[in-house]
């Protein structure tokens, strides 16, 4: 049996609001996703470089953390998880590694390097997957 038209327009707010937060959720784990991996992948001497990915809503964060290894970037990825699902509206969320040397590792410049442009190829691959996912969620 079908609806009376007179229940599409408040079928679609309802919709709307259930595609709304389904995409902030996907975001969210996208960006955490990302972000984990990107700390994973960041070659290890110090642990300096793996250590200082940032997660952060609305503004980036612009200077080193100060932490070493990948732990405690993955770590602040969960905070930042929190913060993105808590924020109100459409934010930005921002990835940064403010190490003065990040662009150098990127071009393969050192020994543990992976691939150079390990940072672009970790970002598509996570995107291709968290889209994906998100294909088969975002309406649940």
């Amino acid at each position: 049996m079908s609806k009376p038209f007179s229940r599409f327009g408040p079928d679609m707010k309802r919709l709307s609001k259930r595609v709304e937060v389904g995409a902030q959720k996907l975001l969210a784990e996208g960006v955490v996703a990302i972000g984990s991996d990107l700390a994973r992948q960041t070659p290890i001497d110090t642990g300096r470089a793996s250590g200082n990915w940032q997660g952060s809503v609305g503004v980036p964060i612009m200077a080193e953390s100060g932490v070493f290894y990948p732990s405690s970037s993955i770590g602040q990825m969960q905070l930042l998880r929190a913060s993105a699902l808590s924020s109100a509206g459409n934010p930005s969320i921002f990835l940064t590694n403010m190490v003065p040397y990040m662009h150098l590792l990127n071009r393969g410049w050192s020994m543990q390097a992976p691939t150079p442009f390990w940072i672009e190829r970790t970002i598509i691959r996570n995107l291709r997957i968290t889209v994906t996912k998100g294909q088969y969620k975002i309406l649940r």
